[in-house]
């Protein structure tokens, strides 16, 4: 299933709403599952002061971690998804899903493998496959890449699927067929934690009434005192 760590804020605000805590970030890679952060424990782990506001909390998922969720639509039903979503986390990891109907089960095993800044996901099926719901639609969110070049291959000769990118990179396979199994590999693109605070900073000014104008020196304002901090200068 994968490791999170997940580090609660009990002190008072610091300063107009945000709040700040110190915590140990183990060795090896972790992303925050809310904002993407990506923070590197290294071989024995850092100490670090995280900050957030107090609708926040920082949640990281190890690197090779899969968690599973539903995409179906809100009922009472309790059947097995037939929209089903796998967040990844690159890195080498593996993952086997379990599912159950009138006393039958099956499983959906996944593995993960990063080797020269290529993720390959691999996706394989075992068990009583009439447990798994009919025309199953697999969504894949791969989130520590960005950018359409993926390629899919299911029982080792390339099809066409459906390949998104925003925050991260979405590969969307329809009509799971369970005697097959897939591969997806996806070329990592190094996106800085820099990149992904102007990315965020231009979602959260669209979603603000100023005008346009108004919006282009904020976002200039924030981007580069950002920059200037990241290097150690400090304005006169």
């Amino acid at each position: 299933f994968g490791e999170l760590l997940v580090v609660a804020i009990t002190k008072p605000s610091v300063a107009k709403g945000i709040s700040k805590v110190k915590a140990f970030i183990p060795e090896g890679k972790w992303t925050d599952i809310f904002t993407g952060e990506e923070l590197d424990g290294g071989e024995n782990g850092i100490c670090t002061t995280l900050y957030r506001f107090a609708d926040s909390i920082p949640v990281f998922a190890k690197a090779g971690s899969v968690f599973t969720l539903s995409n179906d639509k809100h009922t009472n039903k309790v059947d097995n998804p037939k929209d089903l979503v796998l967040e990844i986390y690159s890195g080498d990891g593996e993952y086997s899903l379990y599912e159950d109907a009138d006393e039958k089960f099956a499983y959906t095993n996944i593995k993960n493998n990063v080797n020269n800044g290529e993720l390959k996901t691999t996706i394989e099926f075992s068990g009583d496959y009439s447990v798994f719901p009919k025309d199953r639609i697999l969504t894949l969110k791969l989130k520590n890449i960005t950018g359409k070049n993926v390629k899919v291959f299911k029982n080792g000769e390339e099809i066409l699927t459906k390949v998104f990118t925003d925050k991260f990179t979405e590969v969307i396979i329809s009509d799971v067929d369970y005697n097959a199994n897939y591969l997806v590999v996806a070329q990592a693109k190094n996106v800085s934690n820099r990149e992904k605070f102007v990315f965020q900073a231009t979602e959260f000014l669209k979603s603000i009434d100023f005008n346009n104008n108004q919006k282009f020196w904020l976002l200039m304002d924030l981007t580069n005192q950002t920059y200037k901090s990241s290097l150690g200068w400090t304005d006169a």
